[in-house]
This record gives C-alpha cells, sequence and structure tokens, in this order.
C-alpha cells in the first residue's frame, strides 16, 4: 500500500489514498483472495494491495507481486510486432504464407492472402484454437498443464474443426487466440529468438519492468499468484475433473498449485504474468515514445483503443478461469492498472469493475 502525492486531476474534489484502498479492502471481504492496482494521473500516484500472497514463496503481497495478464499478453506481442515493423524486418502487408512457410500454416484456408495487419486486429478469419473442444480435453488431461505446448501444434488444433470463418473473411473482426500464436511465431522467425527473450529485450528492459515473465519459459513461476475459482455445483464438477484442491474458508478451488506451467499454453496470445507497477511502466513507456513511433503507436492504439462514457480508453484486459485483469490509459491522462487472482464471483468484482470504481473516485463531485 503506497500513499502518494495526490495532485491535480480533480481539483474540486482531490482523491485521497483511503478511498482507493477502500475499494480494494470491500473486495477481498467479499471473497476475493488477492487484489493489486495501481493508478495515476497527471501528477499524482497511488499503488495498493488487499488480501495474502498465495504464491508458494511466501512473499508478502506487494505492488510488484505477480499476477497471471491473459490477453494482456497481446498488448506486448503487437508491440514487438510494430517494433519490427518499424525497423522495417516486418511490413504489416507481409502474407502469413510467407513469413511462415511449410505446414502447418499452409493448411489454414486463405494463408496466401492473410496479412500481419489483419492478424493485429482479429480480422483474419482464423479459427481460435481455445474454441475447439479436443483442445481443452488434451489441456486437462496428459499432463496437459504440466508441460511446454509447441506454437505450431496450437494452431494444429485451430484446424481441427471449423478452420476459418465464413462468410465475409478477411476482413471483418473475429477474436481469436490462434491470430496471435501466429504472431508469436512470426517475432521467433525473424529474429531468430525465443518470444520470451524478444519480451524481455525488446519491452521488459526498455520500459523497467523487473516482475514480468512469460509462464513456461522464463523462470520464476514459484513467485505468481496462484489462481482462484469459487465453488459452485458446475465447479465442483470441474474440479473433480481437473484434481483441483479445495483452499481457504471462503469455498475456493486453487486451479494452478498442482502444476508449474499454467497459461504456457497461451504463450503470445495470454501467457505473461506481470505486476500492477510493470504494467504502469508499460504503459508509460508507451506513452512516453520509448517502445515505438508514432505511426506504430497509432497502428497499436487504432487495434486495442474504445470510446465509452468514460472517453477514449486504451489498453487491454484479460480473464479466464482464476484470472481478471485490466491495464488501461484513459483520455490519455489517467493510467489504472488491476489485477485479480479469482473469479467466479458478483460481476462487480473482476478487474474492470474494479477499475470502474477506481476511475469514479478520480472525478468531481457535484
Amino acid at each position: 500500500m503506497v500513499p502518494v502525492a495526490l495532485a491535480g486531476f480533480a481539483a474540486s474534489a482531490e482523491p485521497t489514498a483511503p478511498q482507493f484502498q477502500a475499494i480494494l479492502d470491500s473486495a477481498v471481504a467479499s471473497g476475493l483472495p488477492a487484489v493489486s492496482a495501481h493508478v495515476s494521473w497527471n501528477n499524482g500516484l497511488w499503488s495498493g494491495v488487499a488480501g495474502k500472497t498465495s504464491a508458494d514463496s511466501g512473499e508478502p503481497l506487494n505492488s510488484d507481486s505477480r499476477f497471471r495478464l491473459a490477453s494482456i499478453t497481446k498488448l506486448f506481442t503487437s508491440v514487438v510486432v510494430l517494433q519490427l515493423v518499424d525497423e522495417k524486418v516486418l511490413q504489416l502487408s507481409d502474407v502469413l504464407l510467407d513469413r511462415l512457410p511449410g505446414s502447418p500454416v499452409a493448411d489454414i484456408p486463405h494463408a496466401d492472402s492473410i496479412t500481419i495487419a489483419m492478424l493485429l486486429d482479429h480480422t483474419s478469419g482464423i479459427h481460435s484454437f481455445t474454441d475447439v473442444d479436443g483442445f481443452w480435453r488434451e489441456a486437462y488431461s496428459n499432463a496437459g498443464l504440466d508441460r511446454i505446448w509447441q506454437p505450431a501444434e496450437l494452431i494444429g488444433y485451430s484446424l481441427q474443426k471449423r478452420p476459418y470463418f465464413e462468410p465475409g473473411f478477411p476482413g471483418r473482426k473475429q477474436y481469436s487466440n490462434s491470430n496471435y500464436i501466429l504472431l508469436g511465431m512470426i517475432i521467433e522467425a525473424v529474429t531468430d529468438e525465443s518470444l520470451a527473450s524478444a519480451y524481455r529485450n525488446r519491452i521488459y528492459e526498455r520500459s523497467g519492468m523487473t516482475h514480468t515473465l512469460l509462464e513456461g519459459f522464463d523462470s520464476g513461476m514459484d513467485g505468481v499468484q496462484h489462481s482462484f475459482l469459487k465453488t459452485s455445483f458446475r465447479n465442483r464438477l470441474l474440479a473433480m475433473k481437473r484434481d483441483w484442491n479445495k483452499s481457504g474458508p471462503g469455498g475456493l478451488y486453487d486451479v494452478s498449485g498442482n502444476y508449474r506451467l499454467y497459461n504456457s499454453w497461451a504463450w503470445a496470445a495470454g501467457g505473461i504474468s506481470s505486476s500492477a507497477s510493470d504494467l504502469h511502466r508499460f504503459l508509460s513507456a508507451l506513452r512516453n515514445g520509448a517502445l515505438l513511433s508514432e505511426e506504430s503507436h497509432e497502428v497499436l492504439f487504432r487495434n486495442n483503443s474504445a470510446t465509452g462514457s468514460a472517453g477514449v480508453v486504451f489498453g487491454g484486459s484479460g480473464g479466464w478461469e482464476g484470472i481478471t485483469a485490466a491495464a488501461y490509459e484513459i483520455n490519455n491522462e489517467v493510467q489504472i492498472v488491476v489485477l485479480v487472482n479469482a473469479t467466479g464471483f458478483a460481476a462487480d468484482l473482476d478487474a474492470n469493475a474494479l477499475r470502474a470504481k477506481l476511475y469514479r473516485v478520480l472525478q468531481p463531485q457535484n
């Protein structure tokens, strides 16, 4: 819990650290095991945590504690791809099959016309491997969560069932994790280094991030917060199938305590673990131009922003069993990061709902 210089964003109702902290404390009182958040605005900065650490390391929970990010990882993958565009190693118009010739990519419909730009903005039409039933049967059996998944194997699952969305593709948007697995494969092919190394050299080190890793491909997994799922009838059935341990008096299943490579299958689409403080550094590095050219930043912004009641919101969120995460910049002036290590609770306890509550603290009171 870090009190801060609270300055300037809403002069008529200057926020205080206890206002922010109360939101996290209330979430934990409602059952969440742990939550970490970071808020910055103008010259103001606050970070806080609530709950207890669930990592095997036993380290106290703080703003550097690592949580799973799920699909926020896609922002990191996008940045590396766009850096390679800045370096003229890649072009957004490059065709998938030219960059990844041979199987399994050659078996993807329209691989000779799908471009890198289409992969980035989910208009390729390639079916997501996570929507294939066979993938999840394999993931939760045969030690599927205890092994390193090969990217080509994941794309193979994409081809098993409805490999391509019709009609209207390429060009129509359809979210697919397979797009980002393919981008990760392209990164490795053109840089001749691992994706984990590319993230580290191109983003973590340039942004000053010291508590971020790619699950299953970097060391430090013992320091990642375990993920939990609230008990229910449906989840009890899942727990029996997946050998989840029941943990704590609140009726929670520890869905990651029995293995070390949880989410390694998500790789370039969702495999990063990080901290609230590191995500703040990442968003700041993007804003300050430390990672991308202005032109490439515009591409990233266009693909990852939306306009709503709060204004223009840029960033990403992620969620899976036991994971909700949000990292956003609002109107180019406020940054809010929220990391939660549990799911199955009321909708107002996920990361995006808590982000909205934290943002309301910054609003002038009429």
